[in-house]
């Protein structure tokens, strides 16, 4: 029997938001246009419901929120780390 780790909706969307990073980003902010288009379709949330993801991932330090602007992301998954390295 196999245990598997428990993975959160917050950590489901910053990996798709690490995703956005490298092409579309200017200045290490993705837009906020890019990041709702990516994670509200996906995982079916409004954009209520996706702002409140997003201050979960800014309350414990994953990415900072730039007003006007979209999303800094300040940490890397491990695993994306070691896939693009």
């Amino acid at each position: 029997m196999s245990l598997k780790k428990k993975v959160s909706i917050e950590d489901l969307v910053f990996a798709r938001l690490q995703e956005l990073k490298h092409p579309l980003c200017v200045g290490h902010i993705i837009r906020f246009p890019f990041v709702f288009a990516k994670i509200c379709p996906i995982f079916c949330l409004t954009k209520d419901q996706a702002w409140l993801v997003l201050k979960e991932l800014q309350d414990v330090g994953r990415i900072e929120i730039v007003p006007y602007q979209g999303v800094r992301i300040t940490t890397f998954l491990d695993s994306y780390q070691s896939k693009n390295s």
